[in-house]
């Protein structure tokens, strides 16, 4: 007796047969193939970066930033 899991494998090998029996739909399976893999990608739950701000000097104060910052927002 197959289990679910295993109907669903065969029949994902079937459509993934019948798409690619082309030229054009394996063309199309290759094109699409790296929006199907991100797509599985895990997304982590913080902004990752490399290195550090030591030894970075900003001239801008703080009240500069407020105000930049409403200027942008106004002229949007």
């Amino acid at each position: 007796m197959k289990t679910s899991s295993h109907r669903a494998l065969e029949e994902l090998e079937h459509l993934l047969r019948e798409w690619t029996s082309t030229p054009m739909g394996r063309r199309s399976f290759l094109a699409s193939s790296a929006f199907l893999l991100a797509s599985c990608a895990t997304v982590g739950r913080h902004r990752e970066r490399e290195g550090d701000n030591t030894g970075q000097e900003a001239a801008l104060s703080v009240e500069d930033e407020k105000r930049m910052t409403a200027e942008v927002i106004t002229y949007r």
